[in-house]
């Protein structure tokens, strides 16, 4: 039956989610939120992947994973390594673990996780805390041993490779100090081979043809001079650095180059090596950056997934929150921001055989994400994604006209025989539900399916499904969610079809 209306569109989510905007200011190609949610590069919106465990028999006395890394030591010959307590393990990169500890010594404690670097095949870690050995492994299948620093340091937090060096930073004999180790020899530093910037070094990060060393207050960059005397120059470029050492990260931005994407405690920044710019503002405010847990953001920590052109930043969010309990994902080609990840929390991560992978806490187990399982698993439970996603309020036509709303058509990627609670909502409309099936009209083949007679669905195809609206108002939000193990859903694009009423003044109280 043909219905006369107007209609209004939100999507494909261009714009990504925006945390500090209420929903009736908000674009059309903007979020009003989400949860579980990505957005594809077509502006979609599907379900994050799911979490599968790595090593299937958790680490002896279930430690909280402290390091986790995938090192190179030469073009055909990778390994990962797991720090677990007071233990350094190697892997294959098939989860099979081997206690390269020796006589090196770790000490067990959450907070005491690790840095990592690659100084010319060498595998060199550091967690910063006293007593505990700087580590080196010179080779697949090789104990660890310790890293030789000329006894100018027994304690690092940070550490960076750049021009041919290995650098420190952080240090025991200095905590505003950065060491640099002799050309292509990283067992030799000079007397003098340091920076003192005078405040507490939070990070180190290659930036170009520099070395940005952080703080909280400032970014120094370290540039070469070519002077063998003297072989560099300190010179601060930005009053806004890291607030801790995992937290930094290298990106590269097709038309701007190399950037480093770090957090402080007021957002996440962008620094070029001149200018650091606020990039997170859309997460500002009550709804999201106002939760986060301050004082514990300088364990936040930073992990690049180059398939997705992703950053997973990982934070605390809850006013009592002392773990990372959920990362935001920033698309840093697109420049946008989703999710948040939640319903787990992790320690530690890296990128292994291309995909991320996480530490978990006082389990002794490192977790795969981004599974094709599309559940959760925790070790012993498998569990559903529960993931939603909420637009903008739409005004078609202002504030100042009422509409009355007729339909909702929805369109979608064919992946399942299962449902989408789709739930409408307004200032003057109470919230109502209502069910559409991710088949899109096509017959499931397990129940339904009868040759020469049903549809074929080709993957991802694009289909939609109409719910009946009700109530009156100048706007309408819509939200669609799942939280289904093994169930995945992707939404385009919805249209909303209304019919204007005309002005209507609203009552004012009082007499008049």
């Amino acid at each position: 039956m043909a219905v006369r209306g107007e209609s209004v569109q939100v999507g494909p989510w261009t714009g990504g989610v925006n945390y500090a905007v209420p929903a009736e200011d908000l674009g059309p190609t903007e979020l009003f939120s989400m949860e579980n949610m990505r957005v594809g590069i077509g502006g979609e919106v599907s379900k994050r992947g799911g979490i599968a465990l790595y090593n299937s028999s958790a680490i002896s006395g279930t430690p909280t994973i402290t390091g986790l890394v995938e090192h190179r030591f030469s073009a055909s010959s990778s390994r990962g390594y797991v720090i677990a307590g007071a233990k350094i393990y190697e892997d294959n990169l098939s989860a099979s673990f081997t206690d390269r500890t020796s006589s090196m010594t770790i000490t067990a404690g959450d907070d005491n996780t690790f840095t990592f670097a690659n100084f010319r095949g060498d595998f060199y870690a550091t967690n910063g805390v006293a007593g505990d050995t700087l580590l080196r492994i010179t080779a697949a299948g090789n104990n660890a041993a310790a890293a030789d620093v000329d006894s100018r340091f027994t304690t690092a937090k940070a550490i960076e490779v750049f021009d041919n060096r290995l650098w420190w930073g952080n240090l025991s004999s200095g905590v505003d100090r950065v060491w640099r180790s002799d050309l292509a020899d990283a067992t030799v530093y000079g007397a003098n081979a340091f920076f003192q910037v005078g405040e507490d070094v939070t990070g180190l990060s290659k930036l170009g043809n520099a070395l940005s060393i952080h703080t909280a207050d400032s970014i120094h960059l370290a540039i070469p001079t070519g002077n063998a005397a003297l072989p560099y120059r300190l010179v601060q470029r930005a009053n806004a650095g890291a607030v801790g050492e995992r937290a930094i990260v290298n990106v590269q931005i097709p038309g701007s180059g190399e950037v480093i994407i770090y957090v402080r405690e007021d957002g996440v920044y962008q620094f070029d090596g001149n200018n650091a710019q606020k990039i997170s503002w859309k997460l500002d405010g009550a709804r999201y950056w106002d939760d986060l847990n301050k004082s514990r953001l300088h364990k936040a920590f930073i992990v690049k997934y180059p398939k997705r052109n992703e950053v997973w930043i990982w934070v605390p969010n809850g006013d009592s929150q002392t773990t990372m309990n959920q990362a935001i994902v920033y698309d840093y080609v697109r420049q946008i921001w989703y999710g948040p990840f939640t319903g787990v929390t992790r320690n530690c991560g890296a990128l292994l055989n291309r995909e991320p992978h996480f530490g978990g806490h006082s389990s002794g187990r490192v977790f795969t994400h981004e599974s094709a399982t599309m559940s959760d698993l925790d070790g012993s439970n498998t569990t559903g994604i529960d993931a939603f996603m909420e637009t903008a309020s739409s005004t078609p036509m202002g504030t100042d006209v009422m509409l009355r709303w007729l339909f909702l058509r929805t369109s979608f990627d064919v992946l399942g025989n299962y449902d989408v609670l789709v739930t409408y909502t307004g200032p003057g409309i109470v919230g109502e539900s209502d069910t559409i099936s991710m088949l899109g009209g096509f017959d499931a083949i397990e129940t339904a399916f009868t040759i020469a007679e049903s549809s074929i669905s080709a993957d991802a195809s694009l289909a939609s499904s109409d719910t009946d609206l009700g109530g009156y108002d100048p706007s309408i939000k819509v939200r669609f969610a799942n939280s289904s193990a093994a169930e995945d859903f992707k939404i385009r694009r919805a249209r909303a079809v209304y019919k204007p009423l005309g002005r209507v003044r609203k009552a004012s109280a009082g007499i008049n």
